[in-house]
C-alpha cells in the first residue's frame, strides 16, 4: 500500500468519526432519544469504538494493533481522536496491520453513519 494511499485513508477516519458523530447513535423517531436524534460527544464515541476493537485485537491478533488501541484506551485526550485517526500511518505498524486495523475503522465508523439514516433505522432495537 502506498504511504499516499495511507494518508488518504486515515482522513477519511476521521471524516468518518466526525460523520458518526454528527448522525447520533439513535436515529431520530427512536424513543431512546425522546423522539429527537440522541447526540453524543467524540470522546463517548472513541471509547465505544476502542472498547470495541480492543478486545477483538487481543483476542485475534495483530499484537502491534492491540497495543496500539491499548495505549490509546489508555490514554485518551492526549490528542483529538481525528487527530489520532490521521495520524495512524505513522504509527510504525506493518502495510498489513495498518490495513486491517483502517479496513475495521472504517467499517465501524461508516456502520454509525449508516444505521442512522432512515432506511438503516429499523436496524436498532432500543429497549
Amino acid at each position: 500500500m502506498t504511504e499516499a494511499r495511507d494518508t488518504e485513508r486515515a482522513r477519511h477516519l476521521a471524516t468518518a468519526f466526525q460523520a458518526a458523530l454528527a448522525a447520533g447513535i439513535h436515529p431520530s423517531g427512536c424513543f431512546c432519544g425522546g423522539m429527537f436524534r440522541a447526540s453524543i460527544d467524540a470522546a463517548s464515541l472513541e471509547q465505544d469504538v476502542l472498547d470495541y476493537l480492543v478486545p477483538r485485537y487481543e483476542q485475534n491478533g495483530p499484537a502491534p494493533v492491540a497495543d496500539l488501541l491499548r495505549t490509546r484506551q489508555d490514554a485518551p485526550g492526549t490528542r483529538r481522536f481525528t487527530e489520532w485517526l490521521r495520524r495512524l500511518p505513522e504509527a510504525g505498524l506493518a502495510d498489513v496491520e495498518l490495513d486491517q486495523l483502517i479496513n475495521d475503522l472504517e467499517s465501524l465508523l461508516d456502520s454509525f453513519v449508516v444505521a442512522a439514516q432512515p432506511e438503516g433505522a429499523s436496524r436498532f432495537s432500543c429497549t
